[in-house]
């Protein structure tokens, strides 16, 4: 996610960014330009940073500015279209987390086990149902970011049965854990967003994961330090949002999906590679083995068991929320562009990245085009 800067256009943030993955990506990557500020000269940029192939812009309806912005978003919406750019939208409703949030603090409910009450389901549910009009009216390919709970994700089969080009994503923390987590004394460390939901929408991710209505899983890794999410100085409404979860994300839904029988394998290589790929312009480059498709390719191990350390782990967060789960299912061998760039410890304890810093290439995206 390429975030401008203090009122900075899109495409310098697209720039700050590319050269840091220049100088560091170990594997290939792309951006996505955030659009912050939908004036005039950033829409008509939206065609502009499609020809250098970055064919996706992100939108935050969870933000205030948004709904001071609407006009503006909806052209940005029409140009994205027109340009064969995804929009992916961030869907949560900025007055009903900001009405829940004054509510809980004018009733002194500090603890973070009010947290889910600040951004409650209705807050996403609206928002998404909005999100699904917005597409409807101007034909942008439009791609629901980490989706939470049931009622969102019927909003969106909804639309999806109305034919409009409309994609949902989750994230493993919806999938692994509930709302409970909040109670612990430690509950800050879960605080993501959306929230942790109920048992119910954790079940109905896993069954629309498994008959199409969730297109992918993605992590919105956000590495935080455990001192920074603890922060005891932050309210139950402003904790600090998002965790480490790239090295786990794959084993953990192997060994609660593949293994338990909610997913096939089939399922598990497309919403975890081959539809992202589609959807985002990179297939058959991408997301497929193919000849003229670039070798990125991981040799799993289905068998493999591994008790999650977080401080063994790549992160410098040096923590996981899954710390002390044991999981089946871990990656032997990680190739890009044929080259090993990542492999299992020879004790099978960890894995080792081998690539070098800089050997990721930018990949440039072709127009959306529906998968």
């Amino acid at each position: 996610m390429a975030f401008p800067h203090g009122g900075q256009p899109m495409a310098d943030g697209v720039a700050r960014d590319a050269a840091d993955a220049e100088a560091n990506a170990v594997v290939d990557w792309f951006l996505h330009p955030v659009l912050m500020n939908p004036e005039p000269s950033e829409v008509a940029s939206i065609e502009t940073l499609a020809a250098a192939g970055h064919t996706s812009i992100k939108v935050f309806l969870s933000f205030r500015r948004f709904d001071r912005n609407v006009d503006g978003y909806l052209r940005a919406m029409q140009a994205a279209a027109a340009a064969g750019t995804v929009v992916m939208v961030h869907c949560e409703d900025p007055a009903i987390m900001h009405c829940c949030g004054a509510a809980l603090a004018e009733a002194g409910l500090d603890d973070a086990r009010y947290y889910p009450e600040s951004r409650p389901v209705e807050a996403e549910r609206i928002s998404t149902e909005r999100a699904v009009g917005y597409c409807a009216t101007t034909g942008a390919a439009t791609y629901v970011v980490h989706l939470s709970s049931e009622a969102a994700l019927n909003a969106c089969r909804a639309g999806r049965a109305r034919g409009l080009p409309l994609y949902v994503e989750t994230r493993p923390i919806y999938l692994h854990l509930n709302r409970d987590r909040y109670a612990e004394p430690d509950g800050a460390k879960y605080a993501g967003a959306p929230p942790l939901r109920a048992d119910s929408d954790r079940e109905a991710l896993w069954a629309g994961l498994a008959d199409g209505s969730v297109s992918t899983i993605c992590t919105d890794h956000a590495p935080w330090t455990m001192d920074q999410k603890l922060d005891p100085s932050l309210k139950a409404a402003d904790l600090r949002q998002g965790m480490a979860e790239l090295e786990v994300m794959l084993p953990l839904l192997w060994s609660e999906g593949v293994a338990k029988g909610r997913l096939s394998v089939a399922r598990f290589v497309e919403v975890t590679s081959t539809q992202t790929a589609k959807l985002f312009g990179l297939y058959p480059r991408k997301g497929t083995i193919a000849p003229g498709s670039d070798a990125d390719i991981v040799v799993w191990d289905p068998t493999a068991t591994r008790v999650v350390d977080g401080p063994s782990m790549e992160s410098k967060a040096g923590w996981s929320l899954y710390d002390g789960w044991e999981t089946t299912g871990w990656p032997a061998v990680v190739l890009s562009r044929g080259q090993v760039v990542a492999r299992a410890s020879a004790d099978g304890t960890r894995t080792e990245v081998v690539g070098a810093p800089g050997q990721g290439r930018a990949v440039p995206r072709r127009r959306f085009t529906r998968p």
